[in-house]
């Protein structure tokens, strides 16, 4: 399977505001960068950009529906009683904008 890259902050494609893109725990190094330095820095900005100052928690009821920006945050649910199941529709809106696209560069990892 292929490196995938994407860039660390990337511009909302409407906005143009640069928000943390590719620090949470699917990230696993950065091109160009010793693996022990980008996983220290990779762990530093999740720190930081996860602090309970930057959180916003749901607790969700019959009949919710919560919509978020992929684009401009980080998401993450926390199964609070796995008694109670939720359902998840995910739809995902096509990304016109190649400013956010990342570069054509594969990690020479294999």
């Amino acid at each position: 399977m292929p490196v995938i890259t994407h860039r660390i902050a990337r511009p909302h494609p409407i906005t143009g505001r640069k928000a943390l893109y590719a620090v949470s725990g699917s990230s696993f190094g950065i091109v160009g960068m010793p693996d022990d330095e980008a996983r220290d820095l990779l762990d530093e900005l999740a720190a930081h950009a996860t602090q309970p100052k930057y959180q916003l928690r749901f607790k969700y009821g019959v009949g919710d529906v919560v919509v978020w920006d992929n684009a401009a945050l980080l998401h993450s649910a926390t199964l609070i009683d796995p008694d109670h199941a939720r359902t998840l529709w995910r739809i995902t809106v096509l990304e016109s904008s190649q400013a956010a696209a990342a570069p054509d560069v594969l990690s020479t990892r294999g």
